[in-house]
């Protein structure tokens, strides 16, 4: 199964409509059809949500954040 994926900004809101955070949204969509989104803060801290019953989705969701965290390191090292 292959994936492709696309990146775009997602704010959070409170009750009352108020933009309380920015995110980064990844939105994996898989060749069969199925999707999974991914939430990451400006401070690089990944949030998402587990797919009940789905231990795939679940394996695809650990891969993309660890092989993009490895890909972003590579491109904007920490400076001395």
């Amino acid at each position: 199964m292959l994936y492709r994926y696309t990146i775009q900004e997602a704010e959070v809101t409170n009750a009352i409509g108020i933009v309380i955070a920015t995110l980064i949204k990844y939105k994996l969509l898989g060749s069969a059809g199925d999707s999974i989104s991914l939430y990451r803060t400006r401070e690089d801290n990944w949030y998402d949500m587990k797919e009940t019953g789905s231990p795939f989705k679940n394996a695809i969701m650990v891969a993309f954040k660890i092989s993009t965290d490895q890909k972003e390191k590579m491109e904007f090292p920490d400076q001395p």
